[in-house]
């Protein structure tokens, strides 16, 4: 039986900033289908998306995996929780972000002055603590929900934000030391606990790249979800 691994996520998943050439074998999804002897790696995150978004990942890859007898291991990036999925006016979905900064397709550019007062609004006036917690609960559950149900191995890192878990949450399958998320992992804490983003020369991780993960910083990520995966797994291959 062939196995298959799935990531999905947003941009520090997919590689941003890596060279557009070795992207798939530099980014952490690449280094770790090295690690685990996988027949074949499908990288369905993209940039800028929300944990929400992963849902249309999930689809997608289910949807292209009909008939696919593989053993399938899947690992879900979670990216800022403050992010925030709509879909406008012709159904096309939309990654609200607190920085403002957020990507839309060229189709959408009409609705580019709309999105930016939307997404002022969201983060003024609706955004919380609270209703985050709950989307990205809900969100867990559901995704393991639909793992377990498509018979998927699945494992769960967070990017830069510790996870207030409920406890019907299987925590289990989350990466969790220290504060358990990429952005301790890399040394981007400041000493109050702040990530820190504006001197990547001094990141051997980071450098030089602005706040995207490096090859370097790929592969110890890549390593930690191996040596987390290996742990859960008594045999030597998944």
């Amino acid at each position: 039986m062939k196995n298959h691994l799935y990531i999905f996520g947003d941009s520090w998943a997919y590689g941003a900033e890596l060279d557009p050439g070795t992207r798939r074998q530099q980014n952490y999804a690449g280094q770790l289908g090295v690690m685990l002897g996988v027949d074949q790696v499908r990288n369905y995150s993209e940039v800028a998306s929300s944990i929400s978004h992963m849902h249309l990942q999930v689809r997608q890859a289910m949807i292209e995996s009909v008939g696919d007898d593989s053993k399938k291991t899947a690992i879900f990036f979670l990216t800022g929780q403050q992010r925030f999925l709509f879909f406008d006016m012709d159904g096309e979905f939309v990654n609200l972000n607190p920085s403002g900064e957020y990507f839309h397709r060229p189709m959408q550019q009409k609705y580019e002055s709309l999105f930016k007062e939307i997404n002022k609004f969201y983060y003024k006036k609706i955004q919380s603590k609270q209703a985050d917690d709950i989307s990205l609960n809900t969100n867990l559950l559901a995704f393991q929900t639909l793992c377990k149900h498509h018979n998927i191995d699945d494992y769960y890192i967070s990017g830069w934000q510790t996870l207030n878990l409920w406890p019907e949450v299987d925590a289990t399958k989350i990466y969790r030391q220290g504060q358990s998320h990429c952005a301790e992992l890399l040394g981007l804490l400041s000493k109050k606990g702040t990530i820190r983003f504006e001197i990547p020369e001094k990141n051997q991780y980071i450098y030089p790249h602005g706040s995207h993960p490096n090859a370097q910083g790929h592969r110890l990520i890549a390593q930690t979800l191996y040596d987390f995966i290996k742990s859960k797994n008594i045999d030597t291959k998944i």
